[in-house]
């Protein structure tokens, strides 16, 4: 039933004749190989004995600038903050930066008013069932922004990453304050 001098492919047959052996007088061009000596497939090197070597996992990969052509802070500024800092401690320092850098983004937030939105929900929700609740919304709140708005802009520019800090530090500061009763 199955002539392979036919063109035609017959559909109930295709998958026996997929696995078939050539006939002994026909050529290996039928099957799809251009010559008997070459091989459908490249020889894969042997595989190392033993477990694979293991190689130091790094948990925090530092951040590439997106944009290199903007520049980074003045000369005049970097030059300040060295002389402030070269007689702390490396921890300290770093401390005192993350306190100013988030402190002043909240700051930010809290005056351009970001802070009524975030507080009137927490209080609404404090209200009407409990606080614990009003809690996990403002962890809730805190996740999302940190998700859409500030994972993704660490390694921009400093002041426009600066800018996309102020929505989480905002909400995290209003979380802090608002009384929830």
């Amino acid at each position: 039933m199955t002539d392979t001098t036919t063109r035609f492919v017959d559909p109930d047959t295709w998958w026996e004749r997929l696995y078939e052996e050539p006939a002994a007088g026909s050529s290996s061009t039928d099957v799809g190989l251009e010559s008997d000596d070459e091989e459908p497939w490249e020889e894969q090197p042997e595989e190392p004995e033993g477990p694979p070597e293991k190689t130091p996992r790094q948990w925090r990969v530092p951040h590439r600038r997106l944009s290199p052509h903007l520049p980074r802070l003045p000369a005049r500024v970097q030059q300040t903050y060295s002389t402030w800092s070269s007689g702390m401690d490396p921890k300290r320092a770093a401390r005192w930066r993350w306190v100013l850098y988030n402190g002043s983004a909240a700051l930010a937030g809290w005056g351009l008013n970001a802070n009524r939105p975030v507080a009137g929900a927490l209080a609404s929700c404090a209200q009407a069932t409990n606080t614990v609740s009003a809690l996990l919304l403002g962890a809730g709140m805190c996740a999302v922004t940190w998700h859409f708005a500030d994972r993704h802009t660490r390694g921009w520019w400093p002041p426009l990453a600066w800018v996309m800090r102020i929505p989480l530090a905002t909400v995290v500061l209003v979380l802090v304050l608002t009384p929830l009763r």
